[in-house]
């Protein structure tokens, strides 16, 4: 049976693996043309994001505080 901390450890990892893949397919999406219409779509998928990986370490610290 694994502790309560080793469960909260590997949730988070699971987590941050997720966004990670998260990133690097938006990574391989960008566009070429910086002065184009796609690459300001691409900016604000980018911002949304930044958005949900802050939203995803706010939970993480909530998951740590929890645990303590």
């Amino acid at each position: 049976m694994r502790s309560t901390k080793d469960s909260l450890l590997e949730d988070i990892k699971a987590e941050f693996a997720e966004v990670n893949k998260m990133m690097e397919e938006l990574e391989a999406r960008e566009p070429e043309d910086e002065a184009g219409e796609a690459y300001d779509k691409w900016i604000e998928e980018c911002e949304q994001m930044a958005i949900e990986s802050e939203s995803l370490m706010s939970l993480i610290d909530y998951k740590m505080t929890q645990s303590l």
